[in-house]
């Protein structure tokens, strides 16, 4: 779809999780996700905060961008309104594993793609990775 070849545009998808800041980098959890995104055939890159995700969509875009809504310096609604500027074309998902019903409401209304409530269901997570691709 962006001129990266993979299952979303015939050349390379790149999938970026943000988010699982509560899993050190390294860590079992992220790399067992990365593991699993990597065998469906998805490129994958990760950010630590929202600083960092906003850096990476600036070098250039992405077909799905998975957003935590707590993320350390700002929160993930703020975050997904500023890649919103930068990126309008950006789908993004936003994951929580609290009850922040009000800011999943504001992302919600501010035109994020869904919700995916942790701890992770890998085959809803897999299912809705799907539908986007088919709405793209």
């Amino acid at each position: 779809m962006h001129g990266f070849p993979g299952p979303f545009n015939e050349s390379n998808h790149l999938f970026h999780i943000q988010g699982f800041v509560d899993y050190p980098v390294g860590s079992f959890p992220k790399r067992l996700l990365n593991h699993i995104f990597n065998r469906k055939g998805y490129a994958v890159t990760t950010a630590k905060d929202g600083p960092e995700a906003i850096e990476r969509v600036k070098e250039g875009p992405f077909d799905l961008i998975f957003l935590d809504i707590k993320l350390p310096f700002m929160n993930g609604v703020e975050a997904y309104r500023r890649i919103k500027k930068i990126r309008p074309e950006s789908v993004v998902v936003m994951m929580t594993a609290y009850a922040v019903e009000d800011m999943v409401q504001e992302a919600l209304r501010e035109g994020a793609y869904g919700i995916i409530y942790k701890p992770l269901d890998m085959e809803k997570v897999i299912a809705l990775i799907e539908r986007a691709r088919e709405a793209m």
